[in-house]
C-alpha cells in the first residue's frame, strides 16, 4: 500500500482528499466520510464539503472540504486528520481487488475519450487508500470570484441532498426516479419555453448517444420508455409545468422528490445557482469558454448559454453523486426527451395526457 503523505500546499480554505476503494462507495461515503465531516462541522472547523465519484487512478471518492475562517488556517491540520481517520477505516474495511491494471487501462482509454481528455492518471495500484490532493477549481468551466463561489456553494448543497437520499439506501428504481427528476427539473428552471426546452432535452440525449457509441442501446431504451410511458409522461408534466405544481402526488412527502425531500432541495439550489449565473453572464462577469461547457452546438442558441449549460452540467454531477453512471444517465436523458416530446405533442393537441 502507498505510504501516507502530507497534504499538498493549501488551496486557501479548501482541502481535497481522494479515497480509493473498490467496494461500495455508498458505504464508504455514509460510514466514513459523512460522520467525520459532520463532527468537524459541529465543532466549527469546517463550513461544508462536496464529493464526486470518479474513475481516474481507480474507483474512488473525491472529497473537497471547506475549512472555517480565519482564512482556512486549519485546513492543513484538518486534511492530515481526515486522511489518517479515513485510512484507518479503509484498512478496517478492505474491499475486493476487482480492478487490476489491465482492466483499468481498458476502461480509462474509453472514459478519457468520452470526456475529451488528452490523458489520464497512470495505474498506481491505489487500493483502500486515502491521500491528499491539491484542490484545483475548474476555472475554464466556472470562472472565478462570484461565479466560482456560487458553483461551489451549489456543489456543497447538492452533496448534502445526495447524502440525504443515499442515507435511505434507495433501491435502483428510486435512484433512477430521482435522477430523472433532476434532469427534468433542471430544464424546467433553465428554459420556460416548451419548444426550446424539448430541443435542449433532445440535444442532451443525442450528446449521450455520441459519447457512448454502441453502448447507447436505443432499442432497449425505447422498450423501457414504452413500458412506463403513461407514468413518465405524467411525471414530466408535473415536473416541467410550474403551474401544475411540481410535486402534486399526494404520497410525495414519503418520497425523495417530495416537498421536503432531497430532490426538491436540489431543485431550490439549482434555481438559485442558475439565477446567479444568469445575472453574472448578463453583466459580463461570467465568461467561461463555451467549449468547456458545451453538450451540443444547438444549446449555444439558448438565452444565457453559459448559465444554462452549467446548470445542465450540475444535473450530470448530481447523477454522479447518486451513483448513476454513463449508461444509466443516458437512459434517463433518453426517457426525459421522449416524455417531453410526447407531453409537447399532447399539449399542442389541446389536452394533457
Amino acid at each position: 500500500m502507498p505510504q501516507p503523505s502530507d497534504p499538498p500546499p493549501s488551496s486557501g480554505p479548501w482541502t481535497a482528499v481522494h479515497l480509493f476503494h473498490q467496494g461500495d462507495l455508498d458505504t464508504l461515503l455514509l460510514e466514513a466520510v459523512v460522520p467525520a465531516l459532520t463532527g468537524l462541522a459541529r465543532d466549527g472547523r469546517v463550513l461544508g464539503h462536496f464529493f464526486l465519484r470518479y474513475w481516474e487512478g481507480g474507483p474512488h471518492l473525491r472529497v473537497r472540504v471547506l475549512s472555517a475562517p480565519p482564512d482556512g488556517a486549519g485546513a492543513h491540520d484538518t486534511a492530515r486528520g481526515l486522511v489518517a481517520r479515513w485510512n484507518t477505516w479503509l484498512r478496517d474495511h478492505p474491499s475486493p481487488r476487482s480492478v487490476d491494471e489491465a482492466a483499468y487501462l481498458g476502461f480509462a482509454d474509453q472514459a478519457a475519450a468520452r470526456e475529451g481528455l488528452s490523458g489520464y492518471e497512470p495505474w498506481r495500484a491505489l487500493h483502500d487508500h486515502a491521500e491528499p490532493r491539491p484542490y484545483l477549481p475548474e476555472h475554464d468551466r466556472y470562472g472565478t470570484g462570484a461565479s466560482l463561489a456560487a458553483v461551489e456553494r451549489h456543489f456543497m448543497e447538492a452533496s448534502d441532498c445526495a447524502e440525504a437520499l443515499l442515507a435511505r439506501r434507495p433501491p435502483p428504481a428510486e435512484r433512477l426516479s430521482a435522477g430523472l427528476a433532476v434532469v427534468l427539473l433542471t430544464w424546467a428552471v433553465v428554459e420556460p419555453d416548451p419548444r426550446r426546452r424539448l430541443d435542449a432535452l433532445s440535444a442532451g440525449a443525442k450528446a449521450w448517444r455520441r459519447m457512448l457509441g454502441p453502448a447507447y442501446d436505443t432499442e432497449a431504451f425505447d422498450r423501457a420508455y414504452a413500458r412506463a410511458r403513461p407514468a413518465l409522461v405524467r411525471r414530466a408534466g408535473q415536473l416541467l409545468d410550474p403551474e401544475a405544481g411540481q410535486l402534486p402526488d399526494p404520497a410525495a412527502r414519503a418520497r425523495p422528490e417530495g416537498p421536503a425531500g432531497p430532490v426538491a432541495a436540489w431543485h431550490d439550489s439549482i434555481s438559485r445557482l442558475h439565477a446567479t449565473l444568469q445575472a453574472l453572464e448578463a453583466a459580463g462577469s461570467f465568461t467561461p469558454d463555451l467549449a468547456a461547457l458545451r453538450d451540443d452546438p444547438s444549446l449555444l442558441a439558448l438565452p444565457s448559454p453559459r448559465a444554462a449549460l452549467t446548470a445542465n452540467r450540475c444535473a450530470h454531477l448530481m447523477c454522479n453523486r447518486l451513483g448513476l453512471y454513463g449508461p444509466q444517465e443516458a437512459l434517463l436523458r433518453h426517457l426525459a426527451a421522449r416524455a417531453a416530446a410526447d407531453l409537447h405533442t399532447a399539449e399542442a393537441g389541446g389536452h394533457r395526457p
